[in-house]
């Protein structure tokens, strides 16, 4: 054993042990062979991956500028949404309003039509009974009239009935004067002229009384009749101004005028409120398409935003499973290769990692063209 010479034993265990590690190097040679062809297919696999997933990016990107665009069109739509509602629940405002501006004219021209037929029929009473009331003051005025011409007749008849008293009194007195004349000529005594007068001056009394009444009946009904003129010109005069006021509609006068004009309002009115129901009607139809297609809009995000997250699970665990074998790939790339080898099969782990991440930005990538197709329709 000092010279270097081996026992038979030795030499044996040493041959089989080499016999063992030839076996060794040959499956490991085999195992080297297949996976050196593995490598090369994962590197072909890779870079062919690598292509397609730099053309995926860009896709993506390309899928990101129209997914925003699409959600500025939907952020625009959701204004435009807005504002049409706006615009809808102004349009039903005055809709509203123009309802009720119409049931106020309504009312208003059923108020003054029912009015108008008031003052008609109090304007034919008022005439009826004015016309009555000139009957009665012409009758009035008749016999004041009649009265007034009876006191004129007797304060007349009184006049002469007292001139004849004094023509006859100044013939008595002369008739008196040539009696006492005889009397004083014949007899030689005669009355008293004392007793004559007071005669004379009691029959005047008595007929200045009887005069002095009928001045004062005279004055009594002059008044009267004076009265009753002032008050039949006052009842005309104010009879002529009611009438004048409650005169029956003229087809050309202010009434008819107003009445035309409120009619032709109400009719601008319901064509107004016809055009905007219409208006509103359509705005109705396209608010009810917009809401169905941003329904429809967000079923198919919520149904793309579904896979995305069950594709992102997928990954994980893909992810999971890879970093929990990650130390084995490193040791056996690392007993089987090269260092350059190692760093080369270390670079396939993660383009195969990237691979993975590709096929799920492939999923994404289709999930965004299905919705953007969905958009587009």
């Amino acid at each position: 054993r000092a010279s270097g010479k081996r026992t038979f034993t030795e030499k044996a265990e040493l041959s089989l042990k080499i016999g063992r590690l030839l076996e060794d190097l040959d499956s490991e040679r085999r195992q080297k062979r297949l996976l050196t062809v593995q490598v090369n297919r994962i590197v072909l696999d890779v870079q062919r991956c690598q292509k397609k997933l730099i053309s995926t990016t860009n896709d993506l990107e390309r899928l990101n500028n129209i997914m925003n665009d699409q959600l500025r069109s939907n952020n625009s739509v959701e204004l435009e949404l807005k504002e049409l509602k706006a615009i809808k629940d102004e349009i039903i405002l005055q809709v509203d309003m123009l309802r009720l501006e119409e049931r106020r004219l309504e009312s208003s021209l059923a108020a003054g039509i029912s009015q108008m037929y008031a003052l008609e029929n109090r304007s034919n009473q008022l005439r009826m009974a004015d016309e009555e009331r000139e009957r009665i003051l012409v009758m009035d005025q008749d016999t004041i009239r009649k009265e007034a011409r009876l006191v004129e007749d007797g304060r007349h008849r009184l006049i002469i009935e007292v001139k004849e008293r004094e023509q006859r009194l100044e013939i008595l007195r002369k008739k008196y004067d040539a009696v006492a004349g005889r009397l004083r000529g014949n007899e030689g005594a005669e009355l008293s002229q004392a007793f004559y007068i007071i005669q004379a001056a009691q029959q005047k009394e008595e007929l200045n009384r009887a005069g002095d009444v009928l001045n004062a009946a005279i004055k009594a009904e002059t008044q009267n009749l004076r009265i009753l003129n002032a008050t039949r010109n006052d009842l005309k005069n104010r009879n002529t101004n009611y009438r004048s006021t409650f005169q029956k509609a003229d087809l050309k006068g202010a009434d008819a005028k107003l009445q035309n004009y409120l009619v032709d309002k109400l009719k601008n009115l319901n064509d107004m409120l016809c055009k905007r129901a219409s208006l509103f009607r359509g705005l109705r139809i396209e608010f009810d398409e917009r809401k169905r297609l941003l329904g429809d809009t967000d079923n198919d995000v919520t149904r793309v935003q579904g896979e995305i997250s069950s594709k992102l699970r997928e990954q994980a665990n893909e992810t999971a499973f890879i970093g929990k074998n990650t130390d084995l790939i490193f040791k056996t790339a690392k007993s089987l290769c090269p260092d350059t080898q190692g760093t080369r099969v270390v670079s396939i782990h993660s383009s195969v990692h990237q691979n993975i991440q590709s096929s799920v930005l492939e999923t994404v990538v289709r999930c965004l063209a299905r919705l953007q197709r969905s958009l587009q329709l």
